[in-house]
């Protein structure tokens, strides 16, 4: 939980605290049990841990059982036994001499009347399930290295998996294709085809590429070769000898499919012209592949056909919107054809649109016009929002009060200025903000922004101010507070403040402020407060796109010295998805009266003005508090922490979700 503090000035208590995070709860789960004898299942119930009285057993049924079942062991030792050392002192030696002990008397060895049976013995392949180590779990080397041990070495009844340990291609892990063996070791063969055959309609032995199977072996209607020009026709195919036919029909007078009609045969009449090479762009008129001619001429011992001239056969397939290869596809083995178009949803979950440019879509991902700094910045948990906490705070029970020279640290404030006094001279070090304006008469404009900016995401924003005003003196108080929202400006990242008759709202810059405003104090100490709305760059006398006046007495200022009324705004801002073309930009405010929730100025909702300056989604903008107040009495500004013993809710800044 981190700590949120507020700001307060001669006007109260002003904290931002930027927040999102989400936290889980979770419970603890426990058992508990029952006291008294319960009956066995298992020898380990039996257990006394104790070596010298033997192993106990479970067994119920027997007649020396307890009230567990349990049955007493016999002792493991003929004569002393050792409990520490869990071993028998004597009558318990290394019979077999394979120098380890019994295991019945402590020793490690499984079977002391064998030899051969002890730890850190080679285990062999064997069928019998001898174990040589003592290890139920080694069953004999893996010879051909693939992870398994053959399945003639055992152990007990566990035994290997490979059925041919001498081949690392044939193993549980392996798929079974064709070839006829058992390359899984299942028992089955050959259940993982993987053999490609075409479909062969005219049945002789030859097949085209528009129809494939995976099999092991052609079955019938298909065939292992899919060069066949004509598989309409038994006759046409490249196994069948050319017939001297005088034919000028690729598709049915190349009896071998070789591109070539009657080659070898003699031609009439002399001068004559037939198609020859590529018969698939014959067929199918598709494809960059063209036929070419053939001319019958006269040569030693009679006629002959020419060579195949112009013709143009297929290549490998290249992106340029012709069928290279000539099969009757444009650009197939590429992601898209070019000019193409496709629409689904982006990385934030809206829907976008991409292109295919050079065979690739363009964007992958659907973003449209969106950037990394649009998106990216929406979800920094993995929970789709922001989690970001800022807070801006002067410290505990202080007070600054502004004069000539007088500029607090920048380490405490962002930005302040005095219109009529200029508060940097060359004998102070620090200086929060220029003296970028003066007004005739005016006392004071303060301000203070957020340190760090804050990147509206596209669900909007919430910010909320509770402002409490110390009244130190009699006297009327003038003007008043507000709350601004304003562009960052790389060229000028800090704020300015504008004149006090303006309330220190920055003019010029591109934003918008929510001020409480008021104005012709009355004797009675009411007082006519206006909220409202304002552009920050709006051109004319009056910036103010909305606003509401109330008479509301709970949030006057009053005469008497020592008093402290409460003023409370709330706004909403939804910001304009900037890959439209129209500003939606919505902000409603609302004030509280006596409890309840009030709508007091709004734009760009629910038929009330265009807001006029778009606040887009992904920007980064600074807010803060702005104050100005005419007075005679007290020529300072005074921005302070609450003193007061009640406790008010900490004002905030709430970002939202970004992300769908």
């Amino acid at each position: 939980m981190s700590d949120r503090r507020g700001i307060a000035m001669l006007f109260g208590v002003l904290g931002l605290v930027v927040a999102c995070g989400d936290d889980d709860g979770g419970g603890e789960d426990g058992g508990a049990g029952g006291d008294g004898a319960a009956i066995c299942t298992r020898a380990s119930d039996c257990d006394d841990g104790m070596f010298c009285n033997g192993a106990e057993s479970c067994d119920p049924a027997a007649s020396g059982a307890d009230a567990r079942g349990c049955v007493s062991g016999a002792a493991p030792c003929e004569g002393a036994c050792d409990d520490d050392a869990d071993r028998c002192l004597e009558g318990c030696v290394d019979a077999d001499g394979d120098g380890f002990e019994d295991a019945a008397c402590g020793g490690e060895d499984c079977d002391d009347d064998d030899p051969d049976r002890y730890p850190g013995n080679t285990e062999v392949c064997d069928a019998m399930g001898h174990d040589e180590d003592c290890d139920p779990d080694t069953l004999g080397p893996d010879r051909d290295g693939d992870g398994y041990v053959s399945d003639e070495c055992c152990n007990g009844d566990v035994c290997g998996a490979d059925c041919d340990d001498g081949d690392g291609g044939i193993s549980p892990d392996v798929l079974d294709g064709c070839g006829g063996g058992d390359e899984d070791c299942d028992g089955s063969f050959d259940e993982d085809p993987n053999e490609i055959v075409y479909r062969d309609r005219d049945g002789d032995g030859y097949g085209t590429p528009d129809e494939t199977l995976e099999a092991c072996g052609a079955p019938m209607g298909y065939a292992p070769l899919d060069t066949d020009c004509n598989d309409d026709l038994r006759s046409i195919n490249p196994g069948a000898a050319e017939v001297c036919d005088g034919g000028t029909d690729p598709t049915m007078s190349d009896e071998n499919c070789d591109g070539t009609i009657d080659e070898g045969c003699g031609c009439t009449p002399v001068g004559a012209e037939r198609v020859c090479g590529e018969t698939m762009a014959i067929r199918d008129g598709v494809g960059r592949c063209a036929p070419g001619a053939q001319t019958c001429q006269t040569v030693a011992g009679g006629t002959a056909w020419s060579g195949c001239a112009g013709a143009v056969g297929p290549i490998e397939e290249v992106c340029n919107d012709e069928d290279d290869d000539c099969d009757g596809a444009i650009d197939e083995d590429f992601e898209c054809r070019n000019g193409a178009t496709d629409t689904g949803l982006n990385d934030c979950g809206r829907e976008g649109t991409r292109t295919c440019l050079s065979c690739t879509w363009t964007p992958p991902d659907f973003s449209r016009d969106e950037t990394a700094a649009t998106c990216d910045y929406c979800d920094d948990t993995g929970r789709g929002s922001l989690d970001t906490e800022i807070s801006l705070s002067i410290g505990n029970d202080t007070e600054h009060r502004f004069y000539r020279e007088d500029v607090p640290s920048v380490d405490e404030l962002q930005t302040f200025g005095a219109p009529s006094i200029p508060l940097c001279s060359s004998s102070t070090s620090q200086c929060a903000v220029p003296n970028n304006s003066t007004v005739a008469g005016a006392s004071r404009t303060g301000a203070v922004y957020l340190r760090e900016p804050v990147e509206i995401g596209y669900e909007g924003v919430t910010f909320e101010a509770k402002v409490t005003v110390f009244e130190d003196r009699d006297t009327p108080q003038e003007h008043g507070w507000g709350l601004v929202v304003v562009l960052e400006d790389d060229t000028n990242p800090s704020p300015l403040l504008g004149a006090v008759g303006e309330m220190g709202v920055p003019r010029g810059r591109d934003g918008m402020a929510v001020e409480w405003w008021w104005y012709d104090f009355e004797a009675a100490g009411d007082v006519d407060d206006t909220v409202a709305l304002r552009q920050l760059r709006a051109s004319g006398a009056d910036p103010v796109v909305s606003r509401t006046t109330e008479r509301a007495e709970p949030h006057a200022f009053q005469t008497t010295r020592g008093s402290r009324p409460r003023q409370h705004l709330r706004a909403r801002i939804t910001p304009d998805n900037p890959v439209t073309t129209t500003n939606e930009t919505e902000v409603v405010v609302q004030y509280q009266y006596m409890g309840l929730w009030q709508r007091a100025a709004a734009c760009g909702a629910g038929g009330e003005p265009d807001c006029g300056f778009a606040i887009t989604s992904g920007a980064t903008y600074h807010f803060g508090i702005v104050s100005s107040a005419t007075s005679t009495s007290t020529p300072y500004i005074s921005f302070r922490t609450d003193d007061s013993s009640e406790t008010l809710p900490a004002p905030s800044v709430n970002v939202e979700t970004l992300c769908p």
